[in-house]
């Protein structure tokens, strides 16, 4: 007998959560009795390894008439079309149920910009038994006009009825800086993602890239400015200086501005011969390739919340670098579950690296600490329990 019989519906238009939500739903459908998934069912990831039990994706896509999420028509892209069908899909299903369920709010992608979602949200409000909304990022990364976002967020926290962070910080920033009361905030960690990857050898992943026996460092997820991946090249000079030869894989999406960037950074740093880039989306079985490959995998963040990288590389047992900084020093820095050192510093970040790869048995002896921390304390089971039990107290039942 599952534990909630009240309706919950999970909800993500653009399904830009796609892995998370994934594992949360799948996890909760042996806590709740009446589960549904509203999110785009546009294919993230067909080679995601997904587990069992999860629940269909409610919603419409455009991608089944042939709309490419990039297209453009009548200068909106296929995405953002993609995302408002399915909030209005998501509205018609709420305002013709015949219970009112608890709505968990997972992600919205164009909060930051469109007053549409903060409409959105007042709209569930009135017909949810309840709105929870989980805080992946307490306002989204490089947002340009910070005021007006700041105060979009603030309306948003003020409007739903129970929040969900993944670290205490996150917490204790919702309390100072947007007046949110304690009692409505719950400290949820986020779970691994990629975990059931099983990975090739090491030896036979660097023979599928190409690479020889010198160090190999991974940095890996969109490249976007807020991941630091200056900090990473900067810092590669001196580590070669020390040690001779290392091999750079940046592996993830970038935009076409963001990858001239860092192509000409790496020119002008003179790094070309020593850092592979896969600027594209790597499918689950790419990325096991990457990580198998790797001595190290390198976060340095300028600013985090929470991330689903670091907590996959933990789960798949990859030794991580990383700044210091909000989630991941909560995670790693503060239970010596990795190497951290001062963010935003090529210098410290040279030396952190050239210590990790000096003492490789310490290292692995992080990574594994690592890997059974994200097993036990960070498996979707006992995410998917404590989920539950902030649905039945928002419901009172």
């Amino acid at each position: 007998m599952k534990g909630l019989e009240a309706p919950v519906w999970l909800v993500d238009p653009s399904g830009s959560m796609y892995h998370y939500e994934t594992e949360l739903a799948a996890a909760l459908s042996g806590h709740v009795a009446r589960l549904a998934l509203f999110a785009s069912p546009r294919q993230r990831d067909a080679t995601y390894p997904a587990p069992p039990q999860v629940p269909p994706r409610r919603g419409l896509s455009l991608a089944a008439v042939g709309l490419s999420s990039t297209k453009r028509i009548m200068g909106v892209s296929g995405f953002t079309m993609d995302y408002y069908l399915n909030e209005a899909y998501f509205m018609s299903r709420l305002l013709l149920a015949r219970q009112r369920p608890l709505v968990h709010i997972q992600f919205l992608s164009l909060l930051a910009t469109s007053g549409l979602d903060l409409s959105l949200l007042r709209q569930i409000k009135r017909h949810a038994a309840a709105l929870v909304y989980t805080v992946h990022n307490i306002l989204p990364h490089d947002s340009a006009d910070r005021q007006a976002v700041v105060e979009r967020y603030r309306q948003v926290y003020g409007l739903v009825d129970h929040l969900i962070v993944h670290t205490a910080a996150q917490r204790e920033r919702l309390q100072g800086d947007f007046d949110v009361p304690g009692a409505k905030v719950s400290v949820i960690p986020h779970g691994p993602l990629f975990h059931r990857l099983a990975l090739p050898s090491r030896a036979e992943a660097r023979r599928e890239l190409g690479l020889d026996e010198a160090p190999v460092l991974l940095h890996f997820g969109q490249m976007r400015p807020y991941k630091g991946t200056e900090v990473l090249l900067q810092a590669l000079p001196g580590v070669i200086e020390r040690i001779g030869p290392v091999h750079v894989l940046l592996v993830g999406m970038a935009t076409p501005q963001r990858e001239r960037e860092l192509r000409q950074m790496i020119e002008d740093l003179n790094i070309r011969d020593f850092v592979l880039t896969r600027f594209a989306y790597a499918a689950s079985e790419e990325l096991a390739t990457y990580c198998a490959a790797a001595d190290l995998a390198v976060m340095p963040y300028h600013e985090i919340d929470q991330s689903g990288v670091l907590l996959t590389l933990m789960a798949l047992g990859v030794p991580i670098a990383a700044s210091n900084v909000e989630g991941v020093a909560e995670t790693i820095g503060q239970t010596g579950l990795g190497a951290v050192y001062e963010p935003n510093t090529p210098a410290a970040l040279a030396q952190a690296l050239l210590s990790a790869l000096a003492d490789p048995d310490t290292t692995l002896v992080m990574a594994g600490r690592a890997r059974r921390y994200a097993q036990d304390t960070l498996s979707w089971e006992r995410i998917a329990a404590d989920t539950a039990a902030v649905y039945a107290r928002v419901l009172g039942v």
